[in-house]
């Protein structure tokens, strides 16, 4: 059964996990999603014409489909949050 998965718009950087944190709400449960560097310069243009910031807003959309994706794979990490990392894009 598809689950229901609504993101709530905000992002910060996350300097201990070299990330960018957002959020997602699956069956209206707050679920933590993060994008690693690497993934925004590898695939997003950061550190090239734009700062992690510019590069996760300006695809913040393609990125919060990855992460559905994920979501849907119950592809969760040990702490109940979902990671994109480069060769998930």
């Amino acid at each position: 059964m598809p689950k229901t998965i609504n993101f709530t718009g905000k992002y910060t950087w996350n300097p201990e996990q070299d990330s960018m944190s957002f959020e997602a709400t699956v069956d209206g449960k707050k679920t933590p999603c993060h994008i690693s560097r690497e993934a925004l310069e590898d695939h997003y243009g950061a550190d090239q014409s734009k700062t992690v910031d510019q590069a996760f807003s300006d695809n913040q959309f393609v990125i919060e489909d990855v992460a559905r994706k994920l979501i849907n794979k119950g592809q969760v990490d040990a702490h109940g949050e979902y990671l994109i990392r480069s060769q998930d894009v």
